[in-house]
C-alpha cells in the first residue's frame, strides 16, 4: 500500500522600507528561496510512488499568472510568485504546474520554493503582507 506524509513551514513576507517610500524608486523583482524549516516542502512516500506535489493559488485571489500578499488591514495586495525552478521560469501551481514525481525515491524529500516578488508603484506602508497556499500531495 503506498503512503505519503507532506510537512512544511509558514513562510511569511514581511516588507519593511527603511527610506521614506518618495526617495526610494520602486524595486523591481526581488527573488527568494525557501530553506529547510522555512517554506520549503519536505514529504516521504513509500519507494516507488507516483506523487504530484500542487499548490494552489491562495487565499488573496491568485493565479497561475501571479499570487498575492495582502497587507493586515486587507487594503494592500502585493504580486509575487511561486516557482519549481531557481530560474523561475516554472510556475508551481495546480493540474499541469504541479510537480510531479513519476517514481518517488527511498528517502525523504526536500523541495526548494523559489519566489519572486514583482514590485509595486507607490512602495507599500512597512508592515506584514500575508498569503495562505495550500499544499495537496496526491498519489
Amino acid at each position: 500500500m503506498a503512503a505519503c506524509l507532506a510537512l512544511t513551514a509558514v513562510a511569511q513576507a514581511i516588507w519593511e522600507p527603511s527610506v521614506s517610500a518618495h526617495k526610494v524608486p520602486p524595486p523591481l523583482n526581488v527573488d527568494v528561496a525557501s530553506s529547510a524549516g522555512s517554506g520549503s516542502i519536505v514529504v516521504t512516500c513509500t519507494l516507488g510512488t507516483s506523487v504530484s506535489i500542487a499548490l494552489d493559488y491562495g487565499t488573496n485571489g491568485g493565479s497561475s499568472t501571479q499570487r498575492y500578499l495582502k497587507n493586515s488591514a486587507g487594503t494592500r495586495t502585493l504580486p509575487y510568485q511561486l516557482y519549481r525552478d531557481v530560474a523561475r521560469s516554472q510556475v508551481w501551481g495546480t493540474g499541469t504546474l504541479a510537480l510531479t514525481v513519476s517514481s518517488f525515491p527511498s528517502t525523504t524529500q526536500t523541495y526548494t520554493v523559489y519566489t519572486r516578488y514583482f514590485g509595486a508603484t507607490p512602495l507599500p506602508a512597512a508592515g506584514q503582507h500575508t498569503d495562505s497556499v495550500t499544499i495537496k500531495v496526491t498519489y
